[in-house]
């Protein structure tokens, strides 16, 4: 494969050593990087496979060097550092950036279905369609907030939290999820559900309650490491720890896997989705 130009975008960012990384450049990916993009992720790895797709594709972050580092490691499995730190939702819009400027842009024989006439179609999936967000404040986003729609009020019944009882808050803040939080909990990355609550624990870092005019209330610290997972697990209904969910989920940039099209049955727009199994296929 020929060397490659130019840079990948980072909706997020990451701040490291106080420099703002908005962008990674694309390495010169050779022989040693094929040999990587065609092995297919283990079982329960699928965000390590992540990391060694990412690490032989750019040349290097704050100036030290990854491609060339994690092809001379002895062990080609552990995914470097500074890998770890871009953030999640970064990691997979890197995968379909380094897909279309390493690999190819266009996937081939791809089944999809109308989402409107409900018509089996065969389509071909362009990938420099699907539009990767721009950063937008010149700076690494290294936090967000979840609004809750109905205030949840603390009630535990526990006497040990009792200087906590009767606190509400609708507003939950968390520090950007890494692609290294996800790797430690990659193992139960099939249940949704149960990934995306440890991440919530891992990474949530505030509760507050903010009324209509704008005044804050905070939560006493120490709250969240006392009440523990207990706080997902027992206290939050399903429809809040869904409501949670999909703001974790979409409270910051991040690249769509599809674009819509027309369909050539009844010409209305339908997605056409890019699988990440389908990815670096030989």
């Amino acid at each position: 494969m020929e060397a490659q130009e130019g840079v990948f975008k980072l909706p997020i960012g990451m701040e490291i050593g106080g420099n703002q990384i908005l962008e990674l450049t694309i390495a010169d990916t050779g022989s040693e990087a094929e040999k990587m993009y065609t092995k297919r992720p283990k079982q329960g790895k699928i965000h390590s496979w992540f990391g060694h797709i990412i690490a032989v594709s750019i040349s290097e972050i704050n100036g030290e060097p990854i491609a060339e580092n994690f092809l001379k490691q002895a062990d080609q499995t552990i995914v470097p550092d500074l890998v770890k730190k871009i953030p999640f939702l970064d990691a997979g819009s890197l995968l379909i950036q380094i897909q279309r400027a390493c690999w190819e842009d266009t996937i081939e024989n791809q089944k999809l279905k109308c989402t409107n006439c409900g018509a089996n179609l065969n389509a071909s999936i362009e990938l420099n369609k699907i539009e990767v967000p721009e950063n937008l404040t010149g700076k690494a986003l290294t936090e967000y907030t979840v609004s809750l729609r109905d205030a949840h009020i603390i009630k535990t019944g526990i006497e040990a939290l009792d200087d906590y009882e009767g606190f509400k808050f609708n507003r939950l803040v968390f520090r950007t999820a890494t692609l290294g939080d996800a790797i430690n909990h990659e193992g139960v990355s099939k249940d949704e559900v149960q990934f995306w609550r440890n991440i919530a624990f891992d990474t949530l870092k505030d509760l507050y309650f903010e009324d209509a005019d704008g005044s804050i209330t905070q939560v006493p610290s120490g709250f969240i490491t006392r009440r523990g997972k207990a706080l997902f697990q027992n206290d939050f209904g399903s429809k809040k720890l869904k409501e949670i969910r999909s703001g974790m989920q979409t409270a910051q940039p991040s690249t769509k896997t599809y674009y819509e099209e027309s369909c050539p049955e009844c010409s209305e727009l339908t997605p056409y989705f890019a699988s990440v199994s389908h990815f670096f296929t030989v």
